[in-house]
């Protein structure tokens, strides 16, 4: 079973986010390592999220963000450093990221994707909130 979220950036003062399907948790399970541990060590600056968040609706994040050149990567062969972008490495349409006002309004959202946890990058640091709390709690990553 997927563990869903909304990957996030405040950027200019809207909130651009993206659906991501797989290992979403905070921290790492089993020493497998998710999501919460990825962004905060890969994707540690507002352009590195940006740059994820452009991608479009994902499968999953890996400390990469794009393979290089010749290098396989795509859905029957996937590496799993590299993220698993929908659109690019799988060839479905693109969903772009949707836009917010508010770190509210993005939380409102949650229940359309069924997002566990929604991580969003603001003021130079991720930080991330449960989806299945009545109201969000932000916790620093």
């Amino acid at each position: 079973m997927s563990t869903r979220s909304l990957i996030a950036v405040r950027d200019n003062g809207v909130i651009k986010a993206v659906y991501c399907h797989n290992d979403d948790y905070p921290e790492d399970e089993n020493d497998y390592p998710c999501n919460g541990k990825i962004l905060r060590e890969y994707y540690n600056s507002r352009e590195q999220a940006l740059e994820l968040i452009e991608l479009g609706s994902l499968y999953y994040i890996g400390p990469r963000i794009k393979p290089e050149s010749g290098e396989a990567h795509s859905m029957d062969e996937p590496n799993f450093e590299i993220t698993m972008a929908h659109h690019r490495d799988w060839g479905e349409e693109l969903e772009p990221a949707a836009e917010y006002a508010s770190s509210d309004d993005l939380y409102d959202d949650r229940e359309n994707h069924f997002a566990e946890y929604i991580y969003l990058f603001d003021n130079g640091r991720w930080v991330f909130t449960d989806g299945f709390a009545e109201q969000p709690n932000w916790i620093v990553l």
